[in-house]
C-alpha cells in the first residue's frame, strides 16, 4: 500500500484562508471537499499525499463540537480550540504530530511565525517549512512545490525550510497582494445544514476589508508583518462583496475586518455613503483606533448600519501610554466610548498589562479604567497579559 504523507496547514484566522487554500487545490488539480465545524478541515488525496486545513470558526457556530486530527484509524490527537503560536499550542501539536508519524510536512505562517521564522526553524525540527508574509502570492507555488516536485522553492520569498537537516531561507522581500482582486470565501464551508445560522443576528460575516496599521506601538508585530503599509480595498469591490453574500446567502451582518478600519476617513465615509445610496438594509461591525474616530463619524458610520465598535486602549495609564507609543488621548477617549453607548452601539475594549517598564500605579490606573468602562455599560471589556514577540519594539 502506498504510503500518504500529511501535510497540514494553519493559522491564526479563517478569513481568507479557505480562499487560499481552494486556490493551492484548484491549482494542483483537486477537488476539494469542504466542512465548516470546529473541526474544520479541507482534506483531500493527491499523489500520496493528504492535505488539512485547521483553523478556528466564528464564536457564533457554538463551541461543542470536539476536535480531532485523525492519524490513521486508530490515532488521533486533540486540537486546541484556539490556535495561538505565543502559547506554543501550534508547536505542542506539530512536535506530536511528528511524533506520531514522521512524514507529516508541518507548515508555518502568520505574523508570528514571520517574526520567529529563523528561530524556530534553528531550534525545533518538528518545523519543516515557514512561509513569511502574505500568503496570497506565494502559497501555491510553496505547495506545487511540496506536492508536485515543481519549481525551485529557494525562488519563493520569504520562505524558510528545511531539506536533509538543512536549512535554507530566502530573505527577498514578499511582495504584497492585489486586495482587490482576493477571491470569494469557498462556498463550501459554510454550514448548509443551518442556512438560518447565516442570517441571524448574531452571526457577522467576516470581510477581509484591509490590512496593515501605520502605527508603530511597541508591543504589536503586525507593523512588522505589513511594513506599516496601510491597504483599504476599493469602496466598489467592498460594495460587490456585501452585495454577493446578501444576495446568495440572504446574510444582512457583516465584520469589516481590519485592525485599524477608520485610519482613512474618507473612504470610510465613502462606503457608508454607498451602502446608503444602494439600500443595502445591512448591520456591521468593525475594529478602530480610538483616535480615529469623531462623534460626526460615528453617526454617519451608525447611519450605514454600524452597530458594534471594538477598540485596543492596552493602558489606562498616560505615562504607558507614551512609553508603549500608543499615544492615545484617554480623557478624549472616554468621552467618545460615552458617546458611542449613547448611541447605543456595542463597545469592546481591549486593554494589557504587564509591560517591562510598567508600575503598580500604572497597572492600578489600567484596572480603573477597565472597571470604570464596566460601570458606564460597555458590554465587553478584556484584560491580556503582555506577551512579547521578537521585531517589536519591545525585543
Amino acid at each position: 500500500m502506498e504510503s500518504i504523507r500529511h501535510i497540514f496547514l494553519t493559522g491564526e484566522k479563517q478569513v481568507g484562508k479557505s480562499t487560499l487554500w481552494r486556490k493551492v487545490l484548484a491549482q494542483s488539480g483537486i477537488n476539494p471537499i469542504g466542512f465548516q465545524t470546529l473541526e474544520y478541515l479541507v482534506n483531500n488525496c493527491f499523489r500520496g499525499y493528504r492535505l488539512h486545513c485547521l483553523g478556528p470558526v466564528p464564536e457564533s457556530f457554538g463551541n461543542d463540537v470536539p476536535i480531532s486530527v485523525f492519524l490513521r484509524r486508530k490515532c488521533h490527537l486533540p486540537v486546541p480550540e484556539s490556535f495561538n503560536l505565543y502559547g506554543s499550542e501550534l508547536l505542542r501539536l506539530a512536535r506530536e504530530l511528528k511524533q506520531a508519524n514522521p512524514e507529516i510536512v508541518t507548515v508555518f505562517g502568520g505574523p508570528q511565525a514571520s517574526c520567529t521564522a529563523e528561530t524556530t526553524l534553528k531550534t525545533m525540527e518538528f518545523v519543516d517549512y515557514i512561509n513569511t508574509g502574505e500568503g496570497e502570492n506565494t502559497v501555491v507555488p510553496l505547495f506545487s512545490g511540496i506536492l508536485r516536485g515543481e519549481g525551485d522553492l529557494n525562488a519563493i520569498p520569504g520562505l524558510h525550510y528545511r531539506k536533509d537537516g538543512k536549512l535554507f531561507h530566502n530573505n527577498e522581500l514578499v511582495p504584497l497582494c492585489d486586495l482587490n482582486k482576493l477571491p470569494y470565501w469557498d462556498d463550501r464551508l459554510l454550514p448548509p445544514e443551518d442556512p438560518e445560522v447565516l442570517r441571524s443576528q448574531y452571526y457577522f460575516m467576516p470581510i477581509d476589508v484591509g490590512r496593515g496599521c501605520p502605527y508603530s506601538c511597541t508591543f504589536c508585530c503586525t507593523s512588522y508583518f505589513w511594513r506599516r503599509v496601510y491597504r483599504m480595498k476599493g469602496t466598489d469591490e467592498i460594495i460587490a462583496d456585501i452585495k454577493y453574500y446578501k444576495e446568495k446567502y440572504g446574510i444582512r451582518s457583516f465584520w469589516f475586518t481590519h485592525d485599524a478600519f477608520t485610519v482613512n476617513r474618507k473612504l470610510v465615509n465613502e462606503i457608508c455613503d454607498r451602502i446608503l445610496e444602494e439600500k443595502l438594509d445591512i448591520v456591521w461591525r468593525c475594529s478602530a483606533r480610538l483616535d480615529c474616530i469623531s462623534e460626526e463619524l460615528i453617526l454617519k458610520m451608525k447611519q450605514a448600519g454600524m452597530v458594534r465598535m471594538s477598540f485596543g486602549v492596552e493602558t489606562g495609564s498616560p505615562r504607558m501610554q507614551k512609553l508603549i507609543n500608543k499615544n492615545l488621548d484617554l480623557k478624549k477617549a472616554k468621552g467618545l466610548v460615552d458617546f458611542l453607548l449613547k448611541e447605543n452601539i456595542w463597545v469592546a475594549l481591549y486593554f494589557m498589562y504587564g509591560f517591562p517598564q510598567e508600575t503598580e500605579e500604572d497597572l492600578n490606573q489600567t484596572l480603573e479604567m477597565a472597571f470604570s468602562m464596566i460601570d458606564a455599560g460597555v458590554q465587553s471589556v478584556s484584560l491580556f497579559y503582555c506577551k512579547f514577540c521578537p521585531n517589536t519594539g519591545l525585543t
